[in-house]
């Protein structure tokens, strides 16, 4: 796989990977409630760690790509320092790899809901560089909440899946899960709506 494939493969793994940590931590605060039973968790405990430490592998990747790109393997070092130090993309990647970083430390907490808020500024972080940075703080705002409403919904495909599932092993929580996808329906509308708000 050439530079360009590999870059574009790693920007996908990095964003379907923050994507579905930050949709499924959100997802038990507005589709879940206390009477949930037990088997309505939103996702096994070893998944946010798994999505994080590939977040952050292919962000590197990501990274080191894009360097590539500019400048070849054998000035890649000049080039990274150029990137990281002398530019605005480079203070977004700062941002960028210091949040990955603390998302990969709060997988393991054991508190999936602490995970909304670096994941959230995660994918906020393209609205700050590239053509939505180009032309204005009001695109970049709009292109900020565009990725971030697609995370929502997106990742919250996920555990609904898992809901479902375990509505069909226990058919006693049928009624709860039927709650759940009205939830998640009416949440769903707003979120999709706020990713088409880019097109107007």
């Amino acid at each position: 796989m050439d530079v360009d494939g590999t870059l574009a493969f790693a920007r996908w793994v990095y964003f379907l990977s923050v994507m579905i940590l930050f949709g499924s931590a959100l997802f038990p605060f507005y589709a879940l409630d206390r009477t949930a039973a037990s088997a309505l968790a939103p996702l096994p405990p070893n998944i946010n760690p798994a999505l994080a430490l590939a977040a952050a592998i292919f962000a590197a990747i990501w990274l080191l790509c894009f360097t590539a790109g500019l400048s070849g393997r054998e000035g890649m070092v000049d080039t990274l320092h150029g990137v990281l130090m002398e530019s605005d993309f480079g203070t977004v990647w700062f941002v960028r790899l210091s949040l990955v970083l603390l998302l990969l430390v709060i997988s393991f907490s054991g508190r999936p809901e602490l995970v909304v808020g670096p994941a959230f500024l995660l994918l906020t972080c393209e609205g700050w560089q590239g053509h939505a940075a180009a032309l204005g703080l009001l695109a970049s705002l709009t292109q900020a909440l565009h990725v971030a409403s697609a995370g929502a919904w997106i990742g919250g495909l996920l555990p609904l899946g898992l809901l479902i599932a375990a509505a069909q092993r226990h058919p006693s929580e049928v009624a709860g899960v039927e709650t759940v996808l009205w939830r998640f329906s009416r949440f769903g509308m707003v979120a999709v709506a706020l990713i088409f708000l880019r097109a107007l």
